[in-house]
């Protein structure tokens, strides 16, 4: 009986031992194939097998540090759904739920690191979890098992997640690896490609494209099977714009596996980038449909659309994502976004988009350019009811960060062509304050104070404007001795501050822009006929005409360019008033004709020569 009991206790030990082994069998395969479809960027479909795995196994640790790693990088491929603090938050609550289900596992270390560098570069706090995992490696390499090398791997690619990527160590850890799998091969006759692979990932990091496809080569040496480095390498050539090469290293990839979802990513980036607008919906289309058509698959597709620039499709695959789930606020920015930038835009709909996104935002959750679309949307809308709010957006916008000159630029020239005068002065001044003002923003400035002046009904308050006008322009000759457009600005403000030149105040002016607009006559005509129009007309209606000057000026104008027929018009006109004003009226005649051989409808022409034939009718009637 006893024996029995025995063989009994033997069977069910023996089944134990074998449900055991199966069980951890089958976790296995569940676990590749959750990393599987990791890799293929089916997050959603890897999640549900790590959750089931936790659910089914309270001394399940593995599956808690990919659920945990899963959630970083998805957060890495859209940045904008969560803010960092919610996803540090739940990925923590999985790799401690690891480390308290087996303290031993000790890849969940590792991803507390991960968070120590990613939250705050605590890279003190961060070392203290990655040294624990380093003592449990072996010393030498001849001990090294599948899982030491998974650790060395995963602690350098967490060198990564620090705001300044710890590249160094990340190159140590993998280098040992290397080492490891050199003795190994020794045995085995093959190395671990793995190894390889990781290394490549760093040099692309460091933008050493060399060492990045030595190293994506080697692994595809030791195995010929792999796609995911040869997906790799074409990155690498269409980052560089080798776009056919790129192709090439693709369509080697998609002969290994057809079945890789982000290698048609890639193929839609490349034609993008191409200018194969089909060809890269085509493969977007197949990225998706390969990646489980899941919401996050989903959301990379709209990313990649919109890094494409094909903002209509990216609106339309948002809207198909809203009509399911309307929690992924950050899509209502994206849609925003694209709405502006597609043409034709659709401000109207930008302007939906964004307010939604901000009603449902908290602060931390928005970003400058936010604000920047918003206040450019509502700019773009062409309501004098939302320009002042338009300006408050870009404002805010401005106020995160304060060295963004090229921002503050555009919110004075864009309150400038709004008519905002005062908004624009302020600005232009805050620029030219900081010491990093341009040229072009002393001509816009200019430009404002003149069209303040143009406006302005108190004589007091316009002259100040003028003044303000010619100070500026004058600082770009100082900056500029030659530039003969602020000449000419000096001159047409001067011209306001005495529009009947009864002073005389915008002659000096005028000669400048002759005087240094002649050293290129070609480069410099508009100005140059700006300034002889001026000149001739002040020495023709002058208090004491000079006819002599007037005519030689205006010739110059109908000598500067025999292409503009309407230089020429004005030229003979002037000359035709010229005589008119001497009363040589057969002469003016001659100049009138000439006009209307190049102009037949000349209103000015045609009266001034009817005028002409009345007094010489009446004095031949005398």
């Amino acid at each position: 009986m006893k024996i029995f009991s025995f063989r009994i206790s033997m069977y069910w030990c023996i089944a134990a031992l074998f449900l055991s082994l199966g069980s951890a069998l089958l976790q296995a395969q569940d676990i590749n194939q959750a990393l599987k479809y990791l890799q293929s960027e089916r997050y959603e479909d890897a999640n549900a097998i790590f959750q089931k795995l936790i659910d089914s196994n309270p001394t399940e640790a593995n599956a808690c540090f990919y659920y945990g790693e899963s959630i970083l990088l998805n957060f890495q491929n859209d940045p904008y759904s969560n803010t960092l603090e919610e996803v540090v938050k739940e990925s923590a609550t999985y790799f401690n739920m690891g480390i308290k289900r087996d303290s031993t596992n000790m890849l969940n270390y590792i991803g507390l690191g991960m968070l120590k560098l990613l939250q705050h570069n605590d890279t003190i706090g961060a070392d203290i979890y990655f040294t624990k995992v380093e003592n449990v490696i072996p010393k030498k390499e001849k001990k090294f098992t599948d899982n030491d090398f998974n650790l060395l791997i995963k602690l350098a690619m967490a060198q990564l997640y620090s705001p300044k990527p710890r590249y160094n160590k990340a190159i140590a850890y993998l280098e040992r690896a290397k080492a490891a799998s050199v003795v190994i091969a020794q045995k085995t006759k093959k190395e671990v490609p793995s190894v390889y692979i990781a290394l490549g990932d760093i040099y692309n990091k460091m933008n050493n494209a060399s060492l990045a496809v030595a190293n994506y080569n080697k692994a595809v040496y030791i195995d010929d099977k792999l796609y995911e480095p040869i997906v790799k390498i074409g990155r690498l050539y269409m980052r560089s714009r080798n776009l056919q090469e790129a192709r090439n290293y693709f369509d080697q990839a998609k002969e290994i596996d057809s079945t890789y979802a982000p290698l048609y990513r890639a193929y839609g980036e490349m034609y993008a980038m191409g200018g194969l607008a089909n060809l890269s919906k085509q493969n977007f289309k197949k990225f998706l449909d390969l990646s489980g058509n899941n919401i996050p698959a989903k959301i990379q597709y709209v990313n990649s659309l919109f890094k494409a620039k094909d903002y209509k499709t990216c609106v339309e695959n948002i809207e198909e994502i809203f009509a399911v789930d309307k929690s992924r606020n950050y899509l209502n920015r994206l849609a925003a976004y694209s709405c502006y930038e597609m043409r034709p835009a659709d401000y109207e709909k930008a302007k939906m988009y964004i307010e939604e996104f901000f009603k449902n935002s908290s602060p931390e959750k928005i970003i400058p350019k936010d604000y920047t679309y918003y206040g450019r949307t509502l700019l773009k809308m062409k309501d004098t009811t939302l320009i002042m709010k338009a300006f408050e957006q870009l404002q805010k916008a401005y106020s995160f960060d304060t060295t963004d000159y090229a921002l503050l630029t555009d919110i004075a020239v864009d309150a400038y062509y709004a008519k905002q005068f005062k908004l624009a002065v302020e600005t232009f001044n805050k620029k030219i304050a900081s010491g990093q003002a341009e040229i072009s923003d002393y001509f816009t400035l200019g430009k404002t104070y003149y069209q303040m002046a143009q406006g302005e009904k108190d004589t007091a308050i316009q002259r100040a404007a003028y003044n303000d006008a010619i100070k500026t322009f004058t600082t770009i000759t100082k900056l500029e001795p030659s530039n003969v457009e602020a000449y000419l600005w000096i001159a047409n403000t001067s011209f306001g501050l005495d529009p009947e030149s009864k002073l005389g105040i915008a002659k000096p002016a005028y000669e400048m822009v002759i005087e240094k607009g002649s050293a290129d006559t070609i480069k410099y005509a508009p100005q140059l006929f700006a300034a002889y129009s001026y000149m001739g007309s002040y020495y023709l209606f002058a208090a004491k005409p000079d006819y002599a000057m007037a005519e030689s000026i205006f010739w110059k104008m109908v000598w500067l360019d025999p292409k503009k027929k309407e230089w020429q018009v004005k030229g003979y006109y002037s000359l035709g008033a010229t005589y008119t004003s001497r009363k040589n009226y057969a002469v003016a005649q001659t100049y009138y004709k000439k006009v209307l051989e190049i102009d037949p409808k000349n209103e000015a022409a045609l009266k001034d020569l009817e005028s002409i034939n009345k007094v010489l009718k009446a004095k031949q009637n005398q």
